[in-house]
């Protein structure tokens, strides 16, 4: 009896962590934070500055260099996926020519394995579905650079 109630119990233990599981990563990411960046309040405080201008300070600098690693970021990032964007119809082009050529190296050999047609399928929707991707990429980049701060009123 013990044991169907202790694994009744986990079974309600492991439902309530999946159903709050969202809300629990916030918390451990959360808490995490403020693990890494309590050192610095703390040094702030050693300094008279008061723990709530030490902890506003602290998050800007780390929001600031957030922005920082953003805007170094963001040219590279970009042009790393309008090149893929760019190269990648050759390569898929590429692999579609050495699948032919290997499909008639087999059934040169009468081997009655069907690489090209599947092969091929597979390149094109990996293709697109690369491409679909990056386009989304670059649409967040540019949203993210072109549009204008939120007041800091708004909380949503």
């Amino acid at each position: 009896m013990q044991a169907i109630a202790a694994a009744a119990a986990l079974l309600g233990l492991a439902s309530l962590a999946r159903t709050a599981g969202s809300v629990l990563l916030i918390f451990l990411v959360s808490a995490v934070v403020a693990l890494i960046l309590n050192p610095s309040v703390t040094w702030l405080q050693r300094h008279r500055v008061p723990r709530g201008i030490a902890i506003a300070v602290v998050l800007a600098t780390l929001w600031a260099g957030l922005a920082g690693m953003v805007a170094v970021l963001l040219r590279p990032v970009t042009e790393q996926v309008q090149a893929i964007q760019r190269d990648l119809p050759g390569l898929v082009d590429s692999a579609n020519s050495s699948l032919a050529n290997l499909q008639a190296w087999l059934d040169d050999r009468g081997l009655g394995v069907q690489v090209k047609r599947p092969g091929q399928t597979g390149l094109e929707t990996l293709q697109d579905s690369l491409l679909s991707g990056s386009t989304d990429v670059l649409g967040f980049t540019r949203d993210l650079v072109t549009r204008s701060p939120r007041p800091a009123s708004c909380l949503c």
